[in-house]
């Protein structure tokens, strides 16, 4: 498989591999991912490298705090689930 992991992502059957379902499985999910502005798909010969999308995941991370936190005040400085933390500044 040819593609630079920094540059283009990781390649759509590591994914697979690692997570230990069938490549098909992989793909429908990563497409979702992708729809959801999430991650970006690249095509490189026969393989879909998948990568991070930071801007639109910061986006979504601010637009999730603002709607959520004068809701739940101090819950966000309490708890870091999955990097929502409120102090990090976004």
């Amino acid at each position: 498989m040819d593609g630079d992991l920094i540059k283009d992502g990781v390649c759509g059957l590591l994914i697979a591999r690692k997570l230990r379902v069938t490549q098909p499985t992989a793909s429908e999910h990563l497409k979702i991912l992708q729809q959801a502005g999430l991650i970006r798909g690249k095509r490189i010969k026969q393989w879909t490298f998948y990568k991070r999308d930071e801007p639109q995941i910061k986006a979504i991370k601010k637009q999730f705090l603002a709607k959520f936190s004068r809701y739940s005040k101090g819950v966000f400085a309490k708890c870091n689930i999955a990097g929502l933390d409120a102090r990090d500044g976004m």
